[in-house]
């Protein structure tokens, strides 16, 4: 189990740092950059401000949400695809670990200065990230028992 916990956190890292690279590049390329910073509303100045005054809400944001899905959820499924194959628990470790990674991370979103709308924005994407590594872990495990 050892194993399969390093390698998929491994993927993990791997996948995790690379796909907000790409995803970034190909948004501010296909859509310009005042879009691919939509991406990321927790480093946004003026994202952050529009939430405060409540004209702001990310889980309406199809920007953001493709941001959710492709830099969150997408690496967490890759990673808990390739640790489920090794070992059964092991997609449970990696799941941990990413979650950890993400609060140490983004720690400073859940501080009381961001608006709320923010900080359940950053609680979505933790959610995204659990409900990815465990939907993937159980559909690998059913079709391999199947």
């Amino acid at each position: 189990m050892r194993r399969a916990t390093l390698v998929g956190v491994a993927v993990l890292v791997a996948v995790g740092v690379a796909m907000p690279i790409v995803v970034w590049q190909a948004t501010e390329f296909l859509a310009g950059w005042e879009v691919a910073e939509r991406l990321v509303p927790y480093a946004n100045a003026h994202l952050l401000e529009e939430a405060a005054e409540g004209l702001y809400q990310p889980w309406r944001d199809p920007v953001f949400l493709l941001g959710v899905v492709c830099n969150a959820a997408v690496p967490m499924t890759i990673a808990t695809l390739v640790a489920t194959r090794l070992h059964a628990r092991a997609p449970f470790a990696v799941i941990a670990v990413g979650v950890l990674t993400l609060i140490l991370i983004d720690r400073h979103v859940l501080g009381g200065r961001f608006p709320f709308a923010i900080r359940v924005a950053f609680l979505l994407e933790l959610c995204a990230v659990i409900a990815a590594g465990l939907l993937t872990s159980a559909i690998v495990r059913r079709k391999s028992v199947g």
